[in-house]
């Protein structure tokens, strides 16, 4: 099955996959603004069951924002906000299984209508986590979900608005705690079973209305 680009509701898909990370966060009593990589878990278990193929995988490493525009700069603090990865920190975390200890960010990466794409759903929560650090947010704040393709986050890139960098080893990280905590299994589990939910009314649908017509 081929599903190309303009057949996909995103807003629907981040309400789903945002729907999914509140049930287990809640579960868990882990606070949205620290859940990027159970977005990005769900995300790439929803996106693979919609296609019926693996085109999205997780990524992850550092991330920065811009909280401070650039006419308030005062030319010595950063005006990003970032989450930069650590290898030393991430050997650490690795030996107590603890993601905790672990800076990073954690996004998802996908191929869909042969086109890269870069898929964050976590970013309207990055404010937040600003927040609770003591960062005051004076800039736009980053949208309720970013899912661009390669090019339109280049063009952001270079227009100094963020920045998501890949790093193998955060990426193996991500993907290894992604795989064995149960939280994380639980929202890939839901994302899967929403699509197909979403697949059979879908289908239901289709056989009304071709029902309909031949009628």
């Amino acid at each position: 099955m081929t599903i190309y680009l303009e057949e996909i509701d995103k807003l629907a898909i981040f309400r789903d996959v945002d729907y999914i990370v509140g049930k287990v966060t809640a579960k868990f009593s882990i606070p949205k603004h620290c859940a990027c990589l159970i977005y990005a878990t769900a995300t790439e278990a929803y996106l693979n069951e919609l296609f019926g193929q693996r085109v999205c995988r997780i990524n992850a490493g550092s991330c920065s924002w811009k909280f401070v525009p650039d006419e308030l700069d005062d030319g010595m603090s950063s005006n990003f906000y970032s989450f930069i990865f650590e290898p030393d920190r991430a050997i650490a975390a690795m030996h107590e299984m603890d993601l905790s200890k672990i800076e990073m960010h954690a996004w998802n990466a996908a191929i869909i209508g042969d086109e890269p794409h870069l898929i964050d759903m976590s970013t309207s929560h990055i404010a937040e986590h600003a927040r609770h650090l003591g960062f005051k947010w004076i800039a736009e704040k980053p949208p309720q979900y970013l899912f661009v393709t390669e090019k339109e986050a280049i063009a952001m890139v270079e227009k100094q608005i963020y920045g998501y960098s890949a790093i193998k080893v955060a990426t193996a990280f991500a993907e290894m705690f992604s795989r064995n905590q149960r939280l994380t299994k639980i929202a890939a589990e839901l994302a899967r079973t929403i699509v197909k939910e979403r697949k059979q009314i879908a289908a239901m649908v289709r056989g009304i209305f071709m029902a309909l017509a031949q009628s």
